[in-house]
């Protein structure tokens, strides 16, 4: 399986005379380093999309995982606080406090999301990260016109059907050839 090293690997890899037989593009919260959170344009989106289906062998699948997203969350209050997270310091230096804030963009379809740590009497720490939102319809949509075939959608790992309510996109593809 490959997986997303570099920021830019997933929209420019090119590895010559490499075929992968599964290839996986998902986001996490929290970091930059989740597949879509820099793929904010139509033309990104078809340049990371391109370069999965360079590398993906005859038969092999494409995964792509990311959040179902809910208004809820998106459009929320950009000064608002919500709980994320509350644990004692593996290394003793207090309690650790995460709390988010987001701003939702509805014109790119970016949310702009603040991480805030508090940890013990440390300085608060704030990670931010913009990651692009993906709908379901327009999810499938965007694969199929890239070339792919969308074999199964699941709402979570356990493989759950994807529905409404489900927390995650897991779209397995395969390439149209």
């Amino acid at each position: 399986m490959w997986d997303r090293q570099s920021r830019h690997s997933h929209r420019e890899a090119r590895v010559p005379d490499h075929r992968a037989r599964c290839l996986r593009a998902h986001a996490r919260p929290g970091t930059t380093e989740g597949g879509g959170s820099d793929l904010h344009s139509l033309e990104s989106i078809r340049s990371c999309f391109s370069c999965v289906r360079r590398h993906l062998e005859e038969g092999g699948r494409f995964i792509v995982e990311f959040f179902n997203p809910l208004l809820t969350i998106l459009t929320r209050h950009p000064e608002e606080r919500h709980p994320v997270a509350r644990y004692d310091d593996p290394d003793g230096s207090g309690e650790v406090v995460i709390t988010e804030s987001n701003e939702y963009d509805r014109a790119t379809q970016v949310n702009r999301i603040k991480w805030h740590y508090e940890i013990g009497t440390q300085p608060e720490r704030i990670v931010e990260n913009n990651v692009r939102i993906f709908f379901p319809q327009e999810l499938d949509a965007l694969l199929r016109w890239s070339g792919f075939r969308i074999d199964s959608k699941f709402g979570d790992y356990d493989r759950t059907p994807f529905e409404s309510n489900s927390r995650k996109q897991l779209a397995v593809c395969a390439a149209h050839r």
